[in-house]
């Protein structure tokens, strides 16, 4: 029993990267749906971390001239 729990935490990624390969070389057209998906989904989060990012530099600009007291205890 330990032993199957052991295969199946160790090797269960590449059993499922094992499947999608197969259900790849079958149905292509929606393996092909998939990596579109996926590649769109990556790019939505690069663009909003950049806006996120942008945000945070131009809050910390704003705040550049206030120090709370924390930030002054914690430069010490």
């Amino acid at each position: 029993m330990y032993g199957l729990c052991f295969f199946v935490t160790l090797f269960g990624s590449y059993v499922s990267r094992l499947r999608r390969v197969i259900c790849a070389s079958y149905y292509p057209s929606r393996e092909q749906e998939r990596i579109s998906y996926l590649y769109n989904i990556l790019l939505s989060r690069r663009t909003n971390l950049l806006a996120a990012l942008h945000r945070s530099v131009r809050r910390r600009a704003a705040d550049q001239g206030h120090r709370s007291a924390l930030l002054v205890l914690a430069s010490r």
